[in-house]
């Protein structure tokens, strides 16, 4: 907390917030009230952006106006930034799509950016959605407003004390039921958009 905050002195634009510590899915929606930017770019705490990260997603928002979601590939890198996967993407067979992101997603919120307009779409995160990226990449992909950037932009952590694991154990019920409840509360969502 105190690189942070020596960063929040130093540079205005810095806020930093205490979030309701309940869990990844309630600190990322809370944090995604306080953006103000016309682009939000969704980051983990420990990864590393490349340098044209930011200017990659934005030049691709501009040449893709239709578009509101954006998820960039990755290069899995182990605790001392040593790559152990040179493609995310191709590790877990990234490709576009509502129902294969549906039923496996390879929407991962440390790659994501949208628009500022998705906001309204996006919050509030209901309480079963099973990850706060799936949320924002299905919620997109529902209306053809997804694209991918095949070129990695972050180095993507992973070590021992990572909170959310790149595969998971969970038993396949749970997998079913988590879609199951995804798809109730998605058809809920969009619903209320009209």
């Amino acid at each position: 907390m105190e690189i942070l905050r020596t960063y929040a002195a130093n540079y205005p634009q810095i806020q930093l917030l205490q979030g309701p510590g309940q869990g990844v899915i309630a600190n990322f929606a809370f944090a995604l009230t306080h953006t103000k930017g016309e682009v939000i770019f969704l980051a983990d705490q420990d990864d590393v952006w490349l340098p044209n990260k930011v200017t990659t997603v934005t030049e691709y928002f501009e040449t893709h106006p239709d578009i509101q979601v954006v998820i960039s590939d990755l290069k899995i890198v182990d605790a001392d930034l040593q790559v152990t996967n040179p493609s995310y993407f191709k590790f877990r067979k990234v490709k576009p799509g509502f129902w294969r992101n549906a039923i496996k997603s390879g929407y991962i919120g440390a790659g994501m950016a949208f628009r500022q307009e998705m906001k309204n779409v996006i919050l509030p995160i209901p309480p079963e959605v099973p990850m706060h990226d799936m949320w924002i990449g299905l919620l997109a992909a529902r209306k053809k407003q997804t694209g991918l950037i095949k070129e990695p932009l972050v180095l993507y952590r992973r070590h021992g004390a990572n909170v959310s694991p790149i595969i998971t154990k969970t038993s396949f019920q749970q997998k079913l039921n988590w879609r199951v409840n995804l798809l109730k509360a998605l058809h809920q969502r969009l619903k209320e958009q009209r």
